[in-house]
């Protein structure tokens, strides 16, 4: 309201109603027109000729500006208002889909704000502002209501202000800090610091680089029909953080992607936050608000629309669109911790692999166990021996996971079996340590070395494999080069275990093998003598004749059947 007391021109009479009445009971607020004689201090006249007008606030409690305010301190009723006077005010002037109306042409009761496929929120920074100005020529349909600044804005930031807005609010830069900093503070000291300079205040908008701070109030993203969005689009599926959604979207724009369709979770992220860190971009694309997002997929599909989906669990390699040319693809991106929900998931038409920066293409396929992308990559001769930070090979990563085909692809391509990880690792190894045993007989059979240690306390593998009684795979070692004579707990070896178990196939590989069969544990019993105490005969019979001494058994032996068919035995080959 002017201090003659009539009300100040607008050019949307709906909200003026709200933005210009002060409530009763309060100050009154002290204002100067744009146009007219009078106008506010340091305003350049070359800016008069417009019918724009800047309002100086005096009052930082001023409802006009409620929507300014911070959300700490701001006038909550003021506010809602405000934003539902600026909703309803674009949906009359620029825009139906958020209101239906009678036959009578009166409109119904509105929606409530979040389901009225707009937001209404305040941006800032100059960049953007300019960036907003451009997309508006362009016919972008960005509605601003009102611009705040310094009263000491420079001239052209002040013309450009003007020529965005209807109404531009200015006020001291001291009463900036009282309530119209950001929401978030950008950094932890400026939040705890009990000293606030305009300075500060400024670099929480602009970064410390502009001349001056702005902040306007905008009706933007409305959603609009998914017919009417162009191909190709950008789904976004659960994005949760207003700055990674203007990552993704300044990306977007700049590979030619203009048509963003959003789940309820990331709507409310299109904020201006989101702007600021698109550079000011996202003015110029096109938004759908998809409630719920699967419909919005099947909807685009019905378009004739390939949606894609690029997780690192995926196996398909990314490859370029088909046909070559066409636009009619979208690319969903998931939530920074849960990445595409497995219900967007099953709906894609393609699910790909998304490349691991700072990772040779192999390892990355590897270390995300996607190993159909593992043995596309070998067929390009991919580099096979390249490690991670922990000194991980794909060949170390594939053992250790069991992948016994990505395992034998990898030897087929020469990886080398001997490199170590960090602490110690060889691919046999991790084999055995994660119990993966048909790898870990592939890798002995491509003559791994089957004697290697993490250090020197360390249990060797082929004893680990006997206490774990894998039979088969003891025997690939002790057919690969492994040695048998390595002592385990109680200085047993490996002939003892197969003769503790009666195993008599595995004790006679072990003997073509040479195993030892009168080596003695720490209590001097030998392989055959175990045998004897088992009553197993047919043991007995394969340890006499791959040339056991008899003589300890005899002496030893807690069954006296066993020593007397022992002595018969010998006494038969004595006769002989």
């Amino acid at each position: 309201m002017r201090m003659d007391g009539r009300r100040v021109w607008h050019p949307h009479r709906r909200a003026s109603a709200l933005l210009a009445l002060p409530l009763a009971g309060s100050a009154l607020i002290h204002t100067r027109p744009w146009h007219g004689h009078i106008r506010c201090p340091k305003i350049a006249r070359h800016v008069l000729s417009q019918r724009h007008q800047v309002l100086q606030v005096t009052d930082p409690d001023d409802l006009r500006v409620a929507i300014y305010k911070g959300r700490s301190v701001r006038n909550a009723s003021a506010y809602d208002a405000q934003i539902r006077a600026l909703a309803e005010d674009f949906l009359q002037t620029g825009s139906t889909s958020g209101c239906a109306k009678t036959d009578r042409g009166q409109q119904k009761r509105l929606q409530p704000i979040k389901k009225m496929g707009l937001l209404v929120d305040v941006h800032y920074s100059w960049d953007c502002l300019g960036q907003l100005r451009e997309a508006r020529s362009a016919g972008f349909p960005v509605h601003v209501a009102s611009v705040l600044l310094p009263l000491d804005t420079p001239d052209e930031l002040l013309a450009l202000a003007s020529e965005v807005a209807p109404t531009v609010y200015v006020m001291e830069p001291e009463l900036l800090l009282q309530g119209f900093q950001q929401d978030v503070p950008w950094t932890k000291d400026m939040a705890t610091s009990s000293v606030i300079t305009t300075r500060s205040v400024w670099r929480r908008y602009e970064g410390g680089a502009a001349k001056s701070t702005c902040r306007f109030a905008v009706v933007f993203p409305p959603s609009i029909s998914l017919s009417l969005l162009d191909p190709p689009y950008v789904i976004l599926d659960g994005l949760n953080s207003a700055s990674n959604v203007g990552q993704v979207l300044r990306t977007a724009y700049h590979l030619g992607i203009t048509s963003v369709v959003a789940s309820p979770e990331t709507w409310g992220c299109l904020n201006g936050r989101a702007c600021r860190v698109s550079m000011g971009w996202m003015y110029r694309m096109k938004f759908h608000a998809a409630r719920p997002l699967s419909k919005a997929i099947l909807e685009l599909q019905d378009l004739g629309t390939c949606v894609y989906a690029a997780e690192n669990q995926f196996s398909e390699p990314v490859a370029p669109h088909e046909p070559l040319g066409d636009k009619r693809w979208a690319l969903v991106v998931g939530s920074e911790g849960l990445g595409v929900s497995d219900e967007i998931t099953q709906l894609c038409d393609r699910r790909d692999l998304s490349p691991d920066n700072g990772l040779a293409p192999l390892l990355a396929a590897a270390l995300n166990k996607r190993w159909a992308a593992l043995q596309q990559l070998l067929e390009l001769r991919a580099q096979t021996d390249a490690a991670d930070p922990q000194g991980r090979t794909a060949l170390i990563l594939a053992a250790s996971q069991g992948q016994s085909r990505a395992v034998s692809s990898l030897i087929d391509c020469r990886a080398s079996l001997e490199l170590r990880s960090v602490d110690g690792q060889t691919a046999l190894l991790a084999a055995a340590r994660h119990q993966h045993w048909m790898a870990l007989r592939r890798l002995a059979e491509a003559l791994a070395d089957p004697n290697v240690v993490e250090n020197k306390s360390a249990k060797p593998v082929i004893l680990r494999v006997a206490e774990m009684s894998q039979w088969d795979t003891l025997i690939h070692l002790a057919r690969h080069r492994a040695d048998l004579e390595v002592r385990g707990q109680g200085g047993r070896r490996v002939l003892m275990f197969a003769a503790e178990c009666g195993l008599d196939d595995v004790a006679w590989w072990l003997l073509q093998s040479r195993a030892n069969p009168d080596a003695q544990d720490d209590k001097g019993e030998t392989a055959l003598l175990k045998a004897c105490n088992r009553q197993s005969e047919g043991l007995m019979r394969i340890l006499w004749e791959g040339g056991a001494n008899i003589e300890v058994a005899i002496k030893k032996s807690r069954i006296p059947a066993m020593s007397r068919l022992l002595q018969q035995w010998s006494g038969h080959e004595e006769e002989d």
